[in-house]
Protein backbone atom coordinates (compact mmCIF):
# COMPACT_ATOMS: atom_id res chain seq x y z
CA UNK A 1 0.00 0.00 0.00
CA UNK A 2 1.38 3.43 -0.94
CA UNK A 3 1.53 5.87 1.97
CA UNK A 4 3.15 8.71 0.03
CA UNK A 5 0.53 11.35 -0.72
CA UNK A 6 1.50 14.82 -1.94
CA UNK A 7 -0.24 17.98 -0.77
CA UNK A 8 -1.71 18.35 -4.24
CA UNK A 9 -3.12 14.83 -4.17
CA UNK A 10 -4.49 15.45 -0.67
CA UNK A 11 -6.30 18.52 -1.90
CA UNK A 12 -7.73 16.58 -4.84
CA UNK A 13 -9.04 13.86 -2.53
CA UNK A 14 -10.64 16.38 -0.20
CA UNK A 15 -11.72 18.95 -2.77
CA UNK A 16 -15.38 17.98 -2.38
CA UNK A 17 -15.46 19.61 1.09
CA UNK A 18 -14.27 22.83 -0.54
CA UNK A 19 -16.68 22.47 -3.43
CA UNK A 20 -19.64 22.22 -1.05
CA UNK A 21 -18.83 25.65 0.36
CA UNK A 22 -18.11 27.13 -3.06
CA UNK A 23 -21.40 26.07 -4.66
CA UNK A 24 -23.71 26.34 -1.67
CA UNK A 25 -25.65 29.17 -3.34
CA UNK A 26 -25.25 27.95 -6.93
CA UNK A 27 -28.15 26.13 -8.65
CA UNK A 28 -27.04 22.65 -9.70
CA UNK A 29 -26.94 21.99 -13.42
CA UNK A 30 -27.91 18.33 -13.29
CA UNK A 31 -28.88 15.56 -10.91
CA UNK A 32 -28.72 11.79 -11.01
CA UNK A 33 -29.69 8.98 -8.71
CA UNK A 34 -26.32 7.25 -9.06
CA UNK A 35 -27.61 4.41 -11.22
CA UNK A 36 -24.62 4.54 -13.54
CA UNK A 37 -26.28 6.33 -16.45
CA UNK A 38 -26.77 10.00 -17.13
CA UNK A 39 -28.39 12.53 -19.42
CA UNK A 40 -27.26 15.79 -20.93
CA UNK A 41 -28.00 19.19 -19.45
CA UNK A 42 -27.14 22.77 -20.33
CA UNK A 43 -25.79 24.74 -17.34
CA UNK A 44 -28.32 27.06 -15.71
CA UNK A 45 -25.69 29.70 -15.04
CA UNK A 46 -23.48 31.56 -17.48
CA UNK A 47 -20.41 30.25 -15.68
CA UNK A 48 -18.38 29.55 -18.81
CA UNK A 49 -16.54 32.29 -20.62
CA UNK A 50 -13.52 32.69 -22.86
CA UNK A 51 -10.64 34.42 -21.08
CA UNK A 52 -6.88 34.60 -21.19
CA UNK A 53 -4.64 33.77 -18.27
CA UNK A 54 -3.12 36.95 -16.83
CA UNK A 55 0.29 36.27 -18.28
CA UNK A 56 2.85 33.58 -18.91
CA UNK A 57 5.82 35.84 -18.35
CA UNK A 58 8.20 33.05 -17.42
CA UNK A 59 7.50 31.01 -20.54
CA UNK A 60 10.17 30.38 -23.14
CA UNK A 61 10.77 28.15 -26.16
CA UNK A 62 13.82 27.40 -28.26
CA UNK A 63 12.75 28.45 -31.80
CA UNK A 64 14.64 25.65 -33.54
CA UNK A 65 12.65 23.01 -31.64
CA UNK A 66 9.20 23.61 -33.10
CA UNK A 67 9.70 21.31 -36.09
CA UNK A 68 10.24 18.14 -34.09
CA UNK A 69 8.39 15.84 -31.71
CA UNK A 70 8.01 17.32 -28.22
CA UNK A 71 7.25 15.82 -24.85
CA UNK A 72 5.08 17.98 -22.56
CA UNK A 73 5.49 17.24 -18.86
CA UNK A 74 3.18 18.88 -16.30
CA UNK A 75 4.93 19.82 -13.05
CA UNK A 76 1.93 19.93 -10.71
CA UNK A 77 0.73 23.49 -10.29
CA UNK A 78 3.92 25.27 -11.35
CA UNK A 79 4.90 24.73 -14.99
CA UNK A 80 4.77 22.58 -18.10
CA UNK A 81 8.26 21.53 -19.14
CA UNK A 82 8.82 20.84 -22.82
CA UNK A 83 11.43 18.33 -24.03
CA UNK A 84 12.54 16.92 -27.33
CA UNK A 85 11.19 13.43 -27.89
CA UNK A 86 12.62 10.88 -27.51
CA UNK A 87 15.91 12.56 -26.49
CA UNK A 88 14.56 14.36 -23.43
CA UNK A 89 16.39 17.66 -23.94
CA UNK A 90 14.69 20.63 -22.25
CA UNK A 91 13.77 23.16 -24.96
CA UNK A 92 10.95 25.17 -23.41
CA UNK A 93 8.58 25.83 -20.56
CA UNK A 94 5.09 27.22 -19.96
CA UNK A 95 5.02 29.16 -16.68
CA UNK A 96 3.80 32.38 -15.15
CA UNK A 97 1.60 34.06 -12.57
CA UNK A 98 -2.01 32.92 -12.77
CA UNK A 99 -0.95 29.65 -14.44
CA UNK A 100 -1.38 26.48 -12.37
CA UNK A 101 -1.13 23.48 -14.71
CA UNK A 102 -2.62 20.18 -13.53
CA UNK A 103 -3.16 18.02 -16.63
CA UNK A 104 -3.10 18.21 -20.43
CA UNK A 105 -4.32 16.57 -23.61
CA UNK A 106 -3.28 16.68 -27.26
CA UNK A 107 -5.50 17.43 -30.25
CA UNK A 108 -4.73 14.49 -32.58
CA UNK A 109 -5.47 16.54 -35.71
CA UNK A 110 -3.83 19.92 -35.06
CA UNK A 111 -1.30 18.68 -32.47
CA UNK A 112 -2.29 21.66 -30.32
CA UNK A 113 -1.95 21.23 -26.57
CA UNK A 114 -4.78 21.84 -24.10
CA UNK A 115 -3.53 22.51 -20.56
CA UNK A 116 -5.84 22.36 -17.55
CA UNK A 117 -4.94 25.10 -15.06
CA UNK A 118 -6.47 25.43 -11.59
CA UNK A 119 -5.22 27.39 -8.59
CA UNK A 120 -7.62 26.08 -5.95
CA UNK A 121 -9.29 22.95 -7.42
CA UNK A 122 -12.62 24.83 -7.41
CA UNK A 123 -12.47 26.51 -10.82
CA UNK A 124 -10.26 25.91 -13.83
CA UNK A 125 -9.09 27.10 -17.23
CA UNK A 126 -8.55 24.97 -20.31
CA UNK A 127 -5.83 26.74 -22.28
CA UNK A 128 -4.92 25.93 -25.87
CA UNK A 129 -1.37 26.27 -27.24
CA UNK A 130 0.00 25.44 -30.67
CA UNK A 131 2.74 22.82 -30.88
CA UNK A 132 6.00 24.39 -29.71
CA UNK A 133 4.40 27.75 -28.91
CA UNK A 134 4.08 29.72 -25.66
CA UNK A 135 1.23 31.90 -27.00
CA UNK A 136 -2.32 31.11 -25.92
CA UNK A 137 -4.70 30.43 -28.79
CA UNK A 138 -7.84 30.32 -26.65
CA UNK A 139 -8.97 29.69 -23.11
CA UNK A 140 -12.17 28.19 -21.72
CA UNK A 141 -12.95 29.13 -18.13
CA UNK A 142 -15.18 27.21 -15.73
CA UNK A 143 -16.03 29.31 -12.71
CA UNK A 144 -17.39 26.54 -10.51
CA UNK A 145 -15.76 23.42 -11.94
CA UNK A 146 -12.39 21.74 -11.57
CA UNK A 147 -11.45 19.87 -14.74
CA UNK A 148 -9.35 16.80 -14.11
CA UNK A 149 -8.72 15.18 -17.53
CA UNK A 150 -9.50 16.12 -21.12
CA UNK A 151 -9.61 14.66 -24.63
CA UNK A 152 -10.18 15.98 -28.17
CA UNK A 153 -12.44 14.24 -30.70
CA UNK A 154 -10.41 13.33 -33.82
CA UNK A 155 -13.60 13.40 -35.93
CA UNK A 156 -15.08 16.78 -34.93
CA UNK A 157 -12.57 18.73 -32.83
CA UNK A 158 -14.95 18.72 -29.86
CA UNK A 159 -13.28 18.98 -26.46
CA UNK A 160 -14.36 16.79 -23.54
CA UNK A 161 -13.31 17.09 -19.89
CA UNK A 162 -14.33 15.26 -16.76
CA UNK A 163 -15.06 17.79 -14.07
CA UNK A 164 -16.14 18.31 -10.49
CA UNK A 165 -19.27 20.47 -10.55
CA UNK A 166 -21.09 19.00 -7.55
CA UNK A 167 -20.04 17.63 -4.20
CA UNK A 168 -21.50 14.18 -4.84
CA UNK A 169 -21.02 13.46 -8.54
CA UNK A 170 -18.43 14.39 -11.13
CA UNK A 171 -19.59 15.29 -14.61
CA UNK A 172 -18.54 15.13 -18.24
CA UNK A 173 -18.42 18.46 -20.09
CA UNK A 174 -18.29 18.65 -23.90
CA UNK A 175 -17.49 21.82 -25.87
CA UNK A 176 -18.58 21.70 -29.51
CA UNK A 177 -15.62 22.74 -31.67
CA UNK A 178 -13.78 23.48 -28.39
CA UNK A 179 -15.58 26.77 -27.85
CA UNK A 180 -18.63 28.40 -26.27
CA UNK A 181 -20.55 26.77 -23.43
CA UNK A 182 -20.40 23.02 -22.83
CA UNK A 183 -23.10 20.44 -22.55
CA UNK A 184 -22.72 18.52 -19.30
CA UNK A 185 -23.52 14.90 -18.53
CA UNK A 186 -23.87 13.30 -15.12
CA UNK A 187 -22.57 9.74 -15.07
CA UNK A 188 -23.92 9.05 -11.59
CA UNK A 189 -20.54 8.31 -9.99
CA UNK A 190 -18.51 10.19 -7.42
CA UNK A 191 -15.35 10.70 -9.42
CA UNK A 192 -13.73 10.25 -12.83
CA UNK A 193 -10.04 9.47 -13.41
CA UNK A 194 -9.88 9.31 -17.19
CA UNK A 195 -11.58 10.32 -20.44
CA UNK A 196 -10.84 9.59 -24.10
CA UNK A 197 -12.51 9.82 -27.50
CA UNK A 198 -12.16 6.85 -29.83
CA UNK A 199 -11.82 7.12 -33.59
CA UNK A 200 -15.60 7.28 -34.10
CA UNK A 201 -16.40 10.12 -31.71
CA UNK A 202 -17.53 7.95 -28.79
CA UNK A 203 -16.38 9.12 -25.35
CA UNK A 204 -15.07 6.66 -22.76
CA UNK A 205 -14.64 7.44 -19.08
CA UNK A 206 -13.26 5.65 -16.03
CA UNK A 207 -14.20 6.43 -12.46
CA UNK A 208 -16.08 5.05 -9.53
CA UNK A 209 -17.41 5.59 -6.06
CA UNK A 210 -17.02 4.54 -2.47
CA UNK A 211 -14.40 5.24 0.19
CA UNK A 212 -10.98 4.87 -1.41
CA UNK A 213 -12.62 4.20 -4.74
CA UNK A 214 -13.72 0.65 -3.92
CA UNK A 215 -16.07 0.42 -6.91
CA UNK A 216 -14.62 1.15 -10.35
CA UNK A 217 -16.61 1.83 -13.49
CA UNK A 218 -16.01 2.06 -17.24
CA UNK A 219 -18.58 4.19 -19.07
CA UNK A 220 -19.30 5.36 -22.62
CA UNK A 221 -21.18 8.26 -24.15
CA UNK A 222 -21.86 6.98 -27.69
CA UNK A 223 -21.50 9.47 -30.52
CA UNK A 224 -24.82 11.28 -31.04
CA UNK A 225 -26.30 10.07 -27.75
CA UNK A 226 -27.30 12.08 -24.69
CA UNK A 227 -27.14 9.14 -22.30
CA UNK A 228 -24.02 7.75 -20.62
CA UNK A 229 -24.05 3.98 -20.37
CA UNK A 230 -22.06 1.81 -17.99
CA UNK A 231 -19.97 -0.88 -19.69
CA UNK A 232 -18.36 -2.60 -16.73
CA UNK A 233 -18.05 -2.43 -12.96
CA UNK A 234 -15.39 -4.16 -10.87
CA UNK A 235 -13.12 -3.70 -7.85
CA UNK A 236 -9.79 -3.74 -9.60
CA UNK A 237 -8.27 -0.40 -10.58
CA UNK A 238 -9.34 1.67 -13.55
CA UNK A 239 -7.10 4.51 -14.69
CA UNK A 240 -6.30 6.85 -17.54
CA UNK A 241 -7.55 6.34 -21.08
CA UNK A 242 -6.26 7.08 -24.58
CA UNK A 243 -7.17 6.14 -28.14
CA UNK A 244 -4.14 4.37 -29.63
CA UNK A 245 -5.37 4.54 -33.22
CA UNK A 246 -7.10 1.16 -33.13
CA UNK A 247 -8.41 0.62 -29.60
CA UNK A 248 -9.13 2.49 -26.40
CA UNK A 249 -6.10 1.95 -24.13
CA UNK A 250 -6.82 1.73 -20.40
CA UNK A 251 -4.10 2.23 -17.78
CA UNK A 252 -4.48 -0.45 -15.13
CA UNK A 253 -1.56 -0.64 -12.72
CA UNK A 254 1.47 -1.97 -14.61
CA UNK A 255 -0.65 -2.88 -17.62
CA UNK A 256 -2.27 -1.15 -20.57
CA UNK A 257 -5.43 -2.96 -21.57
CA UNK A 258 -6.77 -2.50 -25.09
CA UNK A 259 -10.53 -2.65 -25.08
CA UNK A 260 -13.21 -2.97 -27.74
CA UNK A 261 -16.70 -2.47 -26.34
CA UNK A 262 -16.70 -4.44 -23.10
CA UNK A 263 -13.98 -6.88 -24.17
CA UNK A 264 -10.26 -6.77 -23.48
CA UNK A 265 -8.64 -7.56 -26.82
CA UNK A 266 -5.00 -7.10 -25.82
CA UNK A 267 -2.75 -6.38 -22.86
CA UNK A 268 0.57 -4.53 -22.70
CA UNK A 269 2.52 -5.40 -19.56
CA UNK A 270 5.26 -3.04 -18.40
CA UNK A 271 8.14 -4.31 -16.30
CA UNK A 272 10.95 -2.68 -14.34
CA UNK A 273 11.38 -0.67 -11.18
CA UNK A 274 8.89 2.07 -12.13
CA UNK A 275 5.94 0.95 -14.20
CA UNK A 276 2.63 2.12 -12.72
CA UNK A 277 0.64 3.94 -15.40
CA UNK A 278 -2.54 5.63 -14.28
CA UNK A 279 -4.19 3.26 -11.85
CA UNK A 280 -6.97 3.83 -9.42
CA UNK A 281 -7.72 6.35 -6.72
CA UNK A 282 -6.71 9.08 -6.07
CA UNK A 283 -6.26 10.03 -9.71
CA UNK A 284 -3.63 8.99 -10.41
CA UNK A 285 -0.50 7.12 -9.32
CA UNK A 286 0.90 7.39 -12.82
CA UNK A 287 0.49 8.69 -16.32
CA UNK A 288 1.09 7.47 -19.84
CA UNK A 289 0.87 8.66 -23.44
CA UNK A 290 0.96 6.50 -26.55
CA UNK A 291 2.87 7.97 -29.48
CA UNK A 292 2.67 5.55 -32.40
CA UNK A 293 4.72 2.47 -31.56
CA UNK A 294 6.08 3.95 -28.34
CA UNK A 295 4.56 4.57 -24.92
CA UNK A 296 5.79 7.21 -22.47
CA UNK A 297 5.15 6.36 -18.83
CA UNK A 298 5.64 7.97 -15.42
CA UNK A 299 5.01 6.70 -11.91
CA UNK A 300 4.20 9.19 -9.17
CA UNK A 301 5.92 7.51 -6.24
CA UNK A 302 8.94 8.78 -4.34
CA UNK A 303 11.38 6.31 -5.90
CA UNK A 304 10.30 7.21 -9.44
CA UNK A 305 9.69 10.97 -9.44
CA UNK A 306 12.93 11.78 -11.24
CA UNK A 307 12.46 9.66 -14.35
CA UNK A 308 10.19 9.16 -17.35
CA UNK A 309 10.38 5.90 -19.27
CA UNK A 310 9.80 4.93 -22.89
CA UNK A 311 8.47 1.48 -23.84
CA UNK A 312 7.70 -0.30 -27.08
CA UNK A 313 3.99 -0.33 -27.81
CA UNK A 314 2.09 -2.58 -27.83
CA UNK A 315 4.91 -5.01 -26.96
CA UNK A 316 5.63 -3.51 -23.52
CA UNK A 317 8.21 -5.24 -21.35
CA UNK A 318 11.20 -3.37 -19.96
CA UNK A 319 11.72 0.29 -20.90
CA UNK A 320 13.82 0.90 -24.02
CA UNK A 321 14.93 4.28 -22.66
CA UNK A 322 14.83 6.24 -19.41
CA UNK A 323 14.78 10.03 -19.42
CA UNK A 324 16.29 11.65 -16.34
CA UNK A 325 13.60 14.31 -16.09
CA UNK A 326 11.05 14.89 -13.30
CA UNK A 327 7.77 13.03 -13.64
CA UNK A 328 4.86 15.41 -13.28
CA UNK A 329 2.12 14.56 -10.83
CA UNK A 330 -0.80 14.85 -13.21
CA UNK A 331 0.35 14.53 -16.77
CA UNK A 332 2.91 13.32 -19.24
CA UNK A 333 1.96 13.90 -22.86
CA UNK A 334 3.69 14.00 -26.19
CA UNK A 335 2.94 16.21 -29.20
CA UNK A 336 4.46 14.94 -32.43
CA UNK A 337 5.16 17.68 -34.93
CA UNK A 338 3.06 17.47 -38.11
CA UNK A 339 6.35 17.79 -40.01
CA UNK A 340 7.78 14.57 -38.58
Amino acid sequence: MRLLVSLETFLMINRRVLVIAAIATVPTACTNSGSGSGTATVPEMAQYRSVLVKNLERSWMRPTSTGQALLYDVQGGSSVNIYTFPEGQLVGQLAGSGFYPRQLCVDPNTQNIWVISSENFLSSDLIQFAHGSTTQISTLHEQYDFNQFCSVDPTTGNLAAVTSIQASNDTLSVWEQAQGEPTTYNGGWQWFVGVAYDGSGNIFMTGGSGLGGKTKVLQELPQGSNVIKTLAIRKKSYGQLQWDGAHVALGDGSQIQRISGTKIVGTTTLTGRCNIVGDGFPPTYGSFFIAGNELVGAEFTKKCLQSVRIYKYPAGGAPIATLNIPAGYLGVSQSPSPHV
